[in-house]
Order: structure tokens, then C-alpha cells, then sequence
């Protein structure tokens, strides 16, 4: 008769998987962190936009496009610059450029302003004003005039 093995001592328990031992703090944290990452984003995209708004380009187009006997006929007064602003600006002292794409609206039809301005020797100057009309697709240049429209200083 061969010589019997002592028998195996038992296993230990399995303990349970990660995900089942700590999803009671799992669940919370990461629900917090993608809150957390969707706040910056809105907040850091909300500033650049406010600072965009305060530029002398934004200022300057919307301000001419208040004033604009067409555009206001177009819309209807009151006029009203929306909440997004679109496009780019580079500064390099007095020298600079912008593209930017603004919604307006008033209480007939909601439009764009496609400003593009150049800046030199510290004034910004205009070289596309155009405001589209949604509605009617109408395009009202308002830079045809005898020279070009410097935007307001602060």
C-alpha cells in the first residue's frame, strides 16, 4: 500500500473582485471628477468668450450694427448680441488682426456679424463688416461706405 498524502488544507476564501469591494466609493469620486472636468470646461469656454466680448472689435461691430438703419429695419429694435462669439484675434503690440463671427438678434429675424479687422499703429480698422440675416439670407455690408469704420476706443 503506497503511502497516503496528507490532504490539502483548504483554500482561503476568494475574495471578491475590486470593482465589487470598492464601488461604494468608486461610483461617487468618478461622478465628481467628470462633474468637475465638465465644469472647468464650461467655465474655462464662458471666460474665453466674455473676453472675447470685451475685445475693441467685438465693441466696434456690434456697435455699428446697432447703429444701422438696415440692420435694425432687417431685426427689429431692440437688438440683441448673443451669448456665442466665434473666430480668432492675434495681438502683437500695435499691430494685430481678427476674424470673428457674431449672432445678434432682434424681434423680427436673428442674424451674423462677419467682422474681419486688422490693427495698426494701435487702431483697428475694419476690412469686413457684413451682417447676414437668417430669415431672408440678405447680406448688409456695412463697411461700404467712403472710408473704412475704426472700431470705438474704450
Amino acid at each position: 500500500m503506497p503511502p497516503q498524502q496528507p490532504p490539502y488544507p483548504p483554500l482561503p476564501p476568494r475574495q471578491p473582485e475590486w470593482f465589487a469591494r470598492n464601488w461604494m466609493w468608486f461610483l461617487p469620486v468618478t461622478l465628481l471628477g467628470v462633474a468637475a472636468f465638465a465644469g472647468a470646461i464650461y467655465f474655462g469656454v464662458m471666460s474665453f468668450i466674455g473676453m472675447m466680448k470685451t475685445t475693441d472689435v467685438y465693441l466696434g461691430a456690434v456697435h455699428y450694427a446697432k447703429a444701422s438703419p438696415r440692420v435694425v429695419a432687417a431685426l427689429g429694435s431692440p437688438l440683441d448680441d448673443g451669448s456665442l462669439v466665434h473666430g480668432n484675434i492675434s495681438v502683437n503690440g500695435s499691430a494685430g488682426n481678427a476674424d470673428y463671427d457674431i449672432a445678434i438678434s432682434g424681434p423680427k429675424d436673428k442674424a451674423v456679424i462677419h467682422a474681419v479687422a486688422e490693427k495698426a499703429g494701435g487702431v483697428w480698422t475694419f476690412t469686413t463688416l457684413v451682417v447676414e440675416v437668417n430669415g431672408t439670407g440678405e447680406k448688409i455690408d456695412l463697411n461700404s461706405g467712403p472710408q473704412p469704420l475704426t472700431a470705438p476706443s474704450r
